[in-house]
């Protein structure tokens, strides 16, 4: 509902979440991202707190 364009984009291609934000969201970015990046989105996330884990993954996306 947020990212209509890529919603689409997604679906007409055959690409569902599940194949990589599972990924992103049990990890928390450290499997795929390098350290000073993870590192960073984990001080944001203390403080922060959850809402953070959604905001990155959706500016990966856009």
């Amino acid at each position: 509902d947020q990212l209509p364009e890529l919603y689409k984009h997604f679906y007409d291609l055959g690409v569902e979440t599940h194949m990589f934000a599972a990924q992103w969201f049990l990890t928390l970015f450290t499997a795929r991202f390098p350290l000073y990046l993870v590192f960073h989105i984990l001080d944001v996330f203390l403080l922060q707190g959850l809402d953070t884990i959604f905001q990155v993954a959706l500016a990966l996306l856009t």
